[in-house]
């Protein structure tokens, strides 16, 4: 039997509490999704937007849309890194969210081109090394 893996939040505010998700196994594999608004009204805004996509393509982040970024890794809990390194290359002015999906969830979305319901992509089956 697995022990469903401790999820942490964190607020505004500054408080943090736990609570045990029941679908999360500590080594399922994890997808990191990464969606943003930022302002690109002025040139600087639009060369720090661009900078913030850059970043998160070094990070290893696929580009699904162009303001949602989302990143395989095959086992759970080494998130920690990446929410700081993205919290650090924020521009101001940005609106961020992150969000963290096991792998049978992402494989339950429905995808749709032209209205036409395509299978979702599935796991990569090996890591690529740069």
């Amino acid at each position: 039997m697995w022990k469903a893996k401790p999820l942490a939040y964190e607020y505004q505010s500054g408080t943090r509490f736990h609570r045990e998700h029941p679908m999360v196994r500590s080594k399922d594999p994890m997808w990191c999704m990464v969606m943003f608004d930022l302002p690109v009204t002025t040139a600087v805004e639009r060369r720090n937007a661009n900078g913030f996509r850059r970043h998160l393509t070094d990070l290893g982040f696929c580009m699904l849309q162009y303001s949602v970024y989302i990143k395989y890794t095959p086992v759970a809990g080494g998130d920690g890194w990446i929410v700081k390194m993205i919290r650090g290359a924020i521009p101001s002015g940005g609106a961020v969210h992150i969000l963290h999906l096991t792998d049978r969830q992402w494989a339950s979305t429905m995808r749709f081109i032209n209205s036409i319901e395509s299978k979702p992509d599935d796991s990569p089956q090996q890591l690529q090394i740069f």
